[in-house]
Formats: structure tokens, sequence, C-alpha cells
């Protein structure tokens, strides 16, 4: 049986390659949208054990978070150019698991039950 980390890594891991998926295909008449260097971050086993994060989203009604980011360009089509950039862009955001294997959304706390 996978421990609630194992099963986080998996959830997360899923997230990040369909949030890379997703952004993979955007393009419009004029313009597409190039994403590469798809990552986790915010997350890991270091956000796991960071017990003050967690807490400060319970207090303040927020959430305790990973994020997906990437690097993002956007190119004109017909020159080739790149018309903007921007590394380490928020492409998603996902409950993160802390050490007792719940969650904090919205300021409340909750388990998975299995």
């Amino acid at each position: 049986m996978l421990s609630y980390l194992d099963r986080f890594k998996d959830y997360a891991e899923n997230i990040r390659r369909r949030t890379e998926e997703h952004f993979g295909s955007i393009e419009s008449r004029k313009h597409r949208l190039e994403v590469s260097n798809v990552r986790l971050a915010d997350s890991g086993a270091d956000r796991i054990h960071d017990w003050a994060s967690f807490q400060k989203a319970k207090e303040t009604n927020g959430s305790f978070l990973g994020r997906v980011v990437g690097d993002v360009k956007l190119i004109h089509k017909e020159t080739g150019k790149v018309v903007d950039h921007q590394k380490n862009y928020t492409m998603n955001m996902f409950p993160h698991v802390n050490t007792l294997g719940g969650y904090v959304v919205n300021g409340k706390e909750l388990q998975v039950v299995n």
C-alpha cells in the first residue's frame, strides 16, 4: 500500500504533466504560446514540513498550496519574433499535503480517508 506521501508525489506529478499538456497547444491567428521547463515549485519534502505556512493558511482562511511553474514565450507566428516572455510563470496551483496527510483549503483543514 502506498503512503500518503507517495500518493501525493504521484498526484503532484500528474498535475504537472497535465498542465504542460494543456499549455502546449495554444495558438491564435497571429500568435503561438510556447512553454518550456515546466516543473513543480513550493512542493516536496521541505514544503510538507513547513508547519508555520500550514498554520498561517488556516489562520488567514488561506490555502496551503504547491505550484506548477514554467517559462513562457509569446511568439508572433509570421515573424517568429518573441513578443513577450516570462520565466517561472505560475501556470497552476494545487493543495499541498502536510506531515499528517491533510490539506488546508480556504482555511479549512481537510483529511482524505480511504
